[in-house]
């Protein structure tokens, strides 16, 4: 009985640690799953960020655990309509015609828009924190 109290207690102190570690922080992007509407909004006035990204993708994780909760990025980042295409099914119709829209040859790739849907910059592989913020704050400077 002993033992059963005590791995109860383990359990239950689990659980709180996995409901916040993985719970969605609330110091993150929000990302829109991509679709053709929300891309090519008439009434969007901000620039467009795409990650295109898959589950089987190594960088890809790692970004979303380091560079895309980093607050600096967040605050260049939301500047933007964020939106996250997911090319998990690589052999899928639908993947197969988001590659050839958007010349996708690796993941992650992110790509940059400006409002009027013109690709203003384009990142394949990973990027750091700085990297990245450094990318934005530059468009956004206009330079």
């Amino acid at each position: 009985m002993k033992y059963l109290l005590g791995f109860a207690v383990i359990i239950i102190v689990l659980g709180i640690i996995s409901f916040f570690y993985f719970s969605e922080n609330e110091n993150s992007i929000t990302w829109k799953t991509y679709n053709e509407s929300n891309f090519s909004d008439p009434g969007n006035k901000k620039g467009i960020i795409i990650d295109f990204y898959a589950d089987w993708c190594v960088p890809c994780k790692e970004m979303d655990k380091t560079t895309f909760l980093d607050k600096k990025v967040i605050s260049e980042v939301n500047k933007y309509l964020t939106l996250k295409a997911d090319m998990t099914k690589s052999m899928s119709p639908e993947v197969d015609a988001l590659r050839n829209k958007f010349q996708i040859d690796a993941m992650p790739t992110i790509l940059v828009f400006s409002p009027n849907w013109e690709e203003i910059k384009r990142i394949t592989g990973y990027a750091n924190a700085d990297e990245f913020h450094k990318l934005l704050s530059d468009l956004n400077s206009g330079e």
